[in-house]
């Protein structure tokens, strides 16, 4: 029996040895990824209760499903931390270089919802809840990234 070894070891890779610098490390005004994440996940499930509780006040049933509502934020919370996992390794989820995908994210699960609502008959958020919802708090991800960048710019400024 003949035992195979590699010439030289193979190095595993690491994220800390990224060939990408990191824009949190150069930026001392930009939030960490887990605040930034962390204030989105809230913002996110705050705007999708808001909107599906104006929704059904609307409505003239007027019945909120709760357990639909958190099966509804759970999964924006998914659809949320996919798009994070997604671009972790090459940006600071504060950066305004993730809001591509965090609008993909955004109108996936706005079209997710409304096709389970409209073509299955699940009704896990209403369909104008999901919609407003989702736009609303995809424009609250494009603000604060927008604040973070000119609080980061003036922390530069005043260091400089």
């Amino acid at each position: 029996m003949v035992a195979v070894v590699p010439a030289r070891p193979l190095a595993a890779p690491s994220r800390t040895s990224s060939t990408v610098p990191s824009v949190a490390a150069s930026v001392p005004g930009l939030p960490s990824d887990f605040s930034a994440v962390s204030r989105d996940i809230a913002s996110w499930a705050l705007w999708l209760f808001l909107a599906t509780l104006i929704r059904t006040l609307l409505s003239t049933h007027r019945i909120l499903y709760p357990r639909l509502l958190l099966i509804g934020v759970a999964a924006a919370v998914l659809i949320q931390v996919t798009a994070w996992c997604v671009t972790w390794h090459y940006w600071p989820w504060a950066s305004t270089r993730v809001m591509p995908f965090i609008i993909v994210a955004g109108a996936g699960f706005a079209v997710g919802s409304c096709f389970l609502d409209l073509a299955t008959q699940v009704h896990l958020l209403p369909w104008t809840a999901g919609l407003a919802g989702s736009a609303i708090a995809v424009a609250d991800q494009w603000r604060r990234r927008l604040r973070w960048r000119a609080h980061a710019r003036r922390t530069l400024e005043t260091t400089s």
